[in-house]
């Protein structure tokens, strides 16, 4: 019983914590000027035009294998694509072909949307290829697909890392990441199938 009252306290407190932690944020560190507010409305749409700012459209010409595409942008450039944060079987591997298969089924001759990772280090790879997500009608992000199917392998560090408000590291699994624990937890497509 004793337990019990010790554990009940310890929950009380770390909800109230954290209760008062969202009513009285902390304080910047450096404050030498008034932070200007920003209304969750203004907050929203400066990520929906950052996110758009991202954005290419362009048309797959062929499909190279599993994470990779050719496409042709309206200003009748073209480029290699690399799938972000994904990796399939390479020609001669088990899954090569079904994973290959797949991706032209989803995307070959289609119109897609391409969109640049945050980062700018991972925008080409080290063969020149653009490294991008991809979507294309009725499927969102096909690189998750991908991986959800148990076709392709999660590639990179599997936690989304930001700076919070408070200048503080908060962090979590990617979808991505977690995609690919339930394609194995599962026994998805040719990579976990028993």
């Amino acid at each position: 019983m004793l337990l019990g009252g010790w554990v009940a306290a310890a929950v009380a407190f770390v909800l109230l914590s954290l209760l008062l932690s969202l009513l009285d944020p902390k304080p910047s560190s450096t404050a030498t000027a008034t932070p200007t507010a920003v209304t969750p409305e203004e907050r929203s749409a400066r990520l929906v035009a950052e996110m758009e700012a991202r954005k290419e459209h362009a048309t797959v010409t062929r499909v190279i294998d599993g994470d990779t595409i050719d496409v042709l942008f309206p200003d009748g450039t073209t480029a290699r694509v690399r799938y972000a944060d994904i990796d399939t079987p390479e020609q001669g591997e088990e899954c090569y072909e079904e994973a290959t298969a797949r991706n032209r089924e989803l995307v070959e001759g289609k119109a897609v949307t391409l969109t640049m990772p945050f980062d700018p280090d991972n925008r080409v790879d080290r063969y020149g290829r653009l490294v991008r997500d991809v979507a294309v009608a009725g499927h969102p992000w096909v690189n998750w697909e991908l991986v959800f199917e148990g076709l392709a392998y999660h590639w990179g560090d599997p936690w989304l890392t930001w700076i919070d408000e408070w200048g503080e590291e908060q962090s979590e699994i990617t979808g991505i990441a977690q995609a690919e624990i339930t394609a194995m937890q599962h026994n998805k497509g040719c990579l976990w199938a028993p």
